[in-house]
């Protein structure tokens, strides 16, 4: 969906509202245990230093380490300058960061020594085939190690059965997300 709410100019009013709203869940669920809640946000929001702010302020008060945000590869790569103030802006502001869909596009591993994110996430549709595909194996174990020598966590996304969830954890790949693991829940 951020792609057509991009496209119709709603992408930083729907980051606003989604934000607010997991802030507001977080902060009545602080008794229950909660690890944490990770949101997707638009490239339109990563270069809109007013969201920025918004941001910071909404998470005045807020647990650290319980909100991670997440921006897709390509919009690190179209926007390396703002995609790093906007990671700066979110360190200070107590948020973790990942980058999403690692290993979809056309990847260059050298911006990922410049980018100061948590985690890498490595693309779902490379994750899911790796067992039947032996270059998507090889491509997966290359962004773990690279993450894990840069100092970040990774996630494989899409983990669909235990042959993908095993390899996954040979190749020492710290989180795993899909259907495998756990489908998702609404927040209530």
């Amino acid at each position: 969906y951020l792609p057509a709410a991009e496209r119709c100019g709603l992408a930083v009013s729907i980051d606003r509202w989604v934000l607010a709203r997991t802030c507001r869940w977080l902060a009545s669920a602080s008794g229950q245990a909660v690890a944490s809640v990770a949101i997707n946000i638009s490239g339109a929001s990563v270069v809109d230093p007013d969201f920025h702010q918004f941001v910071a302020g909404t998470l005045d008060g807020m647990p650290a380490g319980k909100l991670f945000f997440e921006i897709s590869e390509s919009v690190a790569i179209e926007h390396p300058v703002q995609s790093q103030v906007f990671f700066d802006a979110m360190h200070r502001a107590g948020a973790q960061l990942g980058l999403d869909d690692v290993g979809r596009g056309l990847t260059s591993m050298a911006y990922l020594k410049r980018l100061q994110v948590d985690y890498l996430k490595i693309d779902g549709q490379v994750v899911t085939s790796m067992a039947s595909d032996a270059v998507n194996g090889a491509m997966v174990r290359s962004i773990n190690e690279i993450g894990h020598l840069l100092g970040m966590r990774t996630v494989a996304e899409g983990v669909e059965s235990e042959a993908v969830l095993q390899m996954l954890r040979v190749m020492g790949v710290d989180y795993a997300q899909g259907y495998h693991t756990g489908k998702p829940q609404p927040i209530g």
